[in-house]
């Protein structure tokens, strides 16, 4: 298997077999700087979101998972001007319920 220069030392991160669960806990974790063109709304994903052409810049060893973003964050860079996905996908607006009935209603 060839090995990224940079990960030497590190590889056992990286060696997950197949089928087999990957066991985490609360304080354990790699950060990724990842860079990608677009963050997109996604029904398709559980956070509600999608990177649009990802890709990881960088593994950050001098990061905590607790200084990793959230998706509080994810959201708030949607929001942001420079994200022209927002524009291409305008929020759904839900109709209005229709009105409830009166005690006039079929009164001519």
């Amino acid at each position: 298997m060839r090995r990224n220069r940079k990960l030497a030392g590190h590889h056992d991160w990286f060696d997950v077999v197949p089928g087999t669960p990957v066991e985490y806990g609360a304080d354990q974790g790699l950060v990724l700087e990842v860079a990608f063109d677009q963050i997109q709304k996604s029904a398709r994903h559980a956070s509600g979101f999608a990177l649009r052409f990802p890709r990881i810049k960088r593994i950050r060893w001098d990061k905590s998972i607790h200084d990793a973003d959230r998706l509080a964050r994810v959201a708030e860079i949607y929001e942001m001007h420079a994200n022209t996905a927002r524009a291409l996908h305008p929020p759904e607006i839900e109709p209005a319920p229709p009105p409830e009935p009166t005690l006039f209603d079929g009164i001519a």
